[in-house]
């Protein structure tokens, strides 16, 4: 529905001027008059048809003339088409909010600034719209509703200068944007307000990534009453170039071999981009570059190779060269090389443990690099559990119900754990109670006879790719060990076996438990079950095996928003969190579904957060922005309506003049331009009908002088 309003009344009682064409048709009739004649034959020869045409043009005139006038008039009254959701006029009191986009890519740099800066530009130009007794509320967002400000408009030129210093301070975040969070706390605060006028200023970049948790039935209901405009401030944004990811694979930290890293890297340019340099930073030095071709909107892979040197926490970051914008450019990452692992032998007695023992630390010295402690299974406590980074379960038959909870919760929260069966292991006690704890593995029947050694199985396939196998022996040729006895293995999908049986059943298999790995061997490390404790891949083997298990599986990385949690007992107070800029908070310890934690919430920086204990440097947390935000995909018009289902909105293009659009919006259309135009039309119409009605008129008159 529509109605009508006029922008200049004042003109408005000159419509009766519209009158003057009847009143001067009326004035001026001619009166009839009587005159003799002696004859009618003359007379009868006019013809009656073209005369009443006569009469019509007239009274066509007469109402062309009429009309002329009148749209003349209401062309300088300037009429307006008002929709039913646009507001009574200008006077009414209206409260405004302004929704200011503040997400990362509103970083994007373009001639006139970035576009983030455009967006504060355009609402300055919004605050100056506002009138005394209108009320004005600055929302910044991202991916959640920043705090509002609220301004009632009293003095407009104090309370602009005010305003004014707010906008042109915001920052901008390193979070995503959630515009459907944004308009419903717009429209909760005005809910609030008394002014008849409602209104919500979007200023946004139109990334469809914004808009996908809006919620059609609930933001229409939230948005009943009040008039949405969307200020689009875009620019070119397919020239961005991104860091999607840097990732570590599964591999084992050794000081003096090379780490991988892979890298993936996405063109959202329309062209390919050519030679671009992609850089390794460890410790804030450049260890690595290299260069990529990578054709248009396609992602490409590169993979680094750097030897630490050194061992503890190392953290750094990959970095493309800069482009428009610059917050997706690095990614961030942190590693843990271990000084040195500790393991320890758990056995029924102390020949379990013995030809492990000799492999894992075969000098004894204190300084190796992997330090081996054995334990009577009886004897087991929490304590040695917590001390080391390995723990081996050699031919054990049973624990108790503690002590499997216990290396449960270890193992759960990063231990790592190696089950190697045997002729004293009680299978059901293991498919009940023990394996369910660890993995998904269940023992079946026993292969082979012990002490039987005529018959034997071998490795059969070998998955060389596996961190612990990779680079391990020459050209993957591995002189296997003969097995008399084995337990065949039955397990789901998740369990990852490496080597085989030429069986068909699994010798080694890996599963994980949260942070930590267990790795089950189907045989035993004795004489009486096989002789790999006497061939040449053992010692290697299970040094790897120890090696593996006891590094830390790489966590997701972090992203901006989310917190810093820390397991209240690694860390002993006070705990402090260091931002990538150098300041430091302390944490404080939170309850949760696990217990006590450290945690710092809402982490808004990217980077490396640092972790201290007692003043001591423990752990680094690499903090990323999630790249979502870097795909430069706009959402049209025609995608907005079906997310605002019923809801009447206007979006207004950055360039446009927004005082002018605004006003237009919320008054209607104007229509003297069309009023004018009829007016002219008019005219031609008037000059065309007075023309033949005069001819007319004037044919009557000279046949009736040639009759005579």
């Amino acid at each position: 529905m529509h109605n009508i309003a006029f922008l200049n009344p004042t003109v408005l009682p000159a419509l009766t001027a519209a009158l003057l064409p009847l009143l001067i048709h009326l004035f001026t009739r001619k009166r009839l008059k009587k005159v003799k004649v002696s004859t009618v034959a003359f007379l009868q020869q006019l013809n009656e048809k073209r005369m009443r045409r006569i009469k019509v043009r007239q009274r066509l005139l007469l109402v062309l003339r009429t009309l002329i006038i009148l749209f003349i008039v209401l062309a300088f009254s300037r009429p307006i088409l008002r929709a039913t959701f646009s507001f009574a006029g200008s006077s009414t009191p209206t409260t405004a909010v302004i929704l200011l986009d503040k997400s990362y890519s509103m970083g994007f740099e373009t001639p006139r600034g970035t576009l983030f800066d455009l967006s504060k530009q355009k609402a300055l130009e919004l605050v100056k719209l506002l009138r005394p007794g209108d009320e004005l509320i600055v929302l910044p967002f991202d991916d959640h509703p920043s705090v509002p400000k609220l301004w009632k408009i009293v003095d407009r030129e104090s309370t602009f200068s005010h305003i004014s210093d707010f906008i042109l301070n915001l920052q901008l975040s390193y979070r995503t944007t959630d515009v459907y969070s944004a308009l419903r706390k717009a429209a909760r605060l005005l809910t609030n307000s008394g002014n008849p006028n409602k209104e919500i200023f979007l200023l946004t970049d139109m990334e469809k990534n914004g808009w996908m948790n809006v919620q059609k039935d609930a933001v229409s209901a939230k948005l009943k009453g009040i008039s949405l405009y969307l200020v689009a401030v875009e620019a070119n944004q397919e020239e961005n170039v991104s860091v999607e990811q840097i990732t570590v694979p599964q591999q084992i930290f050794d000081l003096k071999a090379p780490i991988k890293f892979e890298v993936q890297v996405t063109n959202y340019r329309r062209n390919d981009v050519q030679d671009l340099l992609l850089c390794l930073y460890v410790g804030g030095e450049r260890l690595s570059q290299t260069t990529l071709n990578i054709g248009a909107g396609q992602t490409k892979r590169a993979l680094f190779r750097v030897v630490p040197g050194k061992t503890g926490v190392l953290s750094g970051y990959v970095e493309i060269e800069p482009d428009r914008l610059s917050v997706d450019n690095q990614r961030y990452f942190s590693i843990s090389i271990p000084v040195g692992v500790k393991v320890l032998l758990v056995g029924d007695t102390e020949a379990d443990t013995y030809f492990l023992s000799r492999a894992l630390n075969p000098s004894g010295s204190k300084e190796a690099f992997v330090q081996s402690s054995s334990v009577i299974s009886k004897k087991l406590s929490l304590q040695q559990i917590e001390q080391n980074d390995v723990i081996v379960l050699a031919n054990v038959s049973h624990l108790t119900q503690w002590q499997a909870e216990q290396l449960q919760a270890s193992v759960s929260q990063g231990k790592g754990l190696l089950i190697c069966l045997g002729p004293r292991v009680d299978r059901e006690f293991y498919n009940e109670q023990l394996l369910p704890r660890f993995s998904q593995v269940m023992l079946g029947d026993l292969l082979g006879t012990t002490g039987q050694k005529s018959s034997y199985y071998c490795f059969d396939r070998v998955d060389f790719s596996h961190p612990i196998l990779d680079g391990l022996v020459r050209k993957n040729r591995i002189d296997s060990p003969r097995f008399y006895s084995a337990y065949q293995t039955v397990s789901s999908s998740r369990v990852v076996p490496f080597i085989w049986y030429n069986q068909g059943s699994a010798a080694f298999c890996e599963s994980r438990l949260n942070k930590g790995r267990v790795i089950l061997f189907s045989s035993a490390v004795n004489l009486e079950w096989t002789d790999l404790p006497v061939k040449g891949i053992f010692v290697p083997l299970f040094y790897r095996i120890v090696q593996y298990l006891a590094a830390a599986i790489p966590e997701r990385p972090q992203q901006v928003g989310e917190s810093i949690e820390w397991p209240f007992g690694e860390l002993q107070g006070p705990v402090e969190c260091q931002g990538p800029m150098g300041d430091r908070t302390a944490l404080l310890p939170n309850p949760g579904p696990e217990g006590l934690r450290w945690q710092l919430d809402n982490v808004e920086l990217p980077g490396i957060w640092k972790l201290f204990s007692q003043g001591r440097e423990v752990e680094h947390i690499a903090v990323n922005v999630d790249t979502r935000e870097s795909a430069p995909t706009k959402i049209s018009a025609e995608q907005i309506r079906t997310f605002l289902k019923g809801v009447p909105f206007r979006v207004i293009p950055e360039r446009k003049d927004l005082k002018k659009e605004v006003n237009r919006f919320r008054c209607g259309r104007e229509l003297w331009k069309e009023c004018l135009l009829l007016a002219l039309i008019l005219m031609a119409a008037e000059m065309a009908v007075a023309s033949t009605t005069a001819a007319a008129g004037s044919e009557p008159k000279k046949k009736g002088i040639n009759a005579v």
